[in-house]
């Protein structure tokens, strides 16, 4: 009987915990966010008998006409072959509700292993932030559910994967992994 009420007492923690962490609401989406316009331009420059990537350039456009703008610097390839640089990704990566920016870098190899510079939108400041050291996330890929951010790094058929997750407004790395893919089920 003991040992029943001491699983019974830890499967009601465990629900309580589970419950207090779902029952927690995202903030209400800032409506400037949405109203926003965003465009990118890549800049290019030649070198040797190729054109590559030399700068991106994020603008981002205000209702009252305002113009924030962003630099980054892409992966400098020829831009003819490979693809990406400057593409835009709106996604909520740090779980608050509002939209933030991800802008491609480009390729890292044949594989893609694409970095991104991330910016998350700040409600009280009504403008992105830069994350620093993003772009070092391969390939990132936003868990919801997990409240996660995961990178994959591709070469051959062998994978890496780096888990993170917020804390205390940093991203910080939680796990590593790796696995080889034989091609069989």
């Amino acid at each position: 009987m003991k040992s029943f009420v001491v699983r019974l007492f830890a499967l009601l923690m465990v629900a309580a915990i589970a419950f207090s962490a779902a029952a927690k609401p995202k903030q209400k989406p800032d409506p400037l966010r949405s109203a926003l316009k965003i465009t990118t331009e890549v800049l290019t420059k030649q070198s040797d008998d190729e054109v590559i990537a030399s700068k991106i350039i994020t603008r981002v456009e205000y209702p009252d006409g305002k113009v924030v703008t962003f630099e980054n610097e892409p992966i400098p390839l020829n831009v003819d072959l490979w693809q990406g640089f400057g593409r835009i990704t709106e996604e909520d990566i740090n779980f608050d509700g509002n939209l933030d920016l991800l802008v491609c870098l480009g390729p890292n190899n044949v594989f893609g292993n694409f970095n991104y510079d991330a910016y998350l939108w700040n409600p009280k400041t009504k403008q992105f932030e830069l994350v620093e050291n993003f772009y070092e996330i391969y390939d990132p890929y936003v868990d919801e559910k997990k409240h996660e951010i995961v990178g994959t790094w591709r070469l051959d058929n062998d994978y890496d994967t780096t888990t993170y997750k917020w804390r205390k407004g940093k991203l910080v790395k939680v796990s590593t992994g790796h696995f080889r893919y034989d091609g069989e089920d």
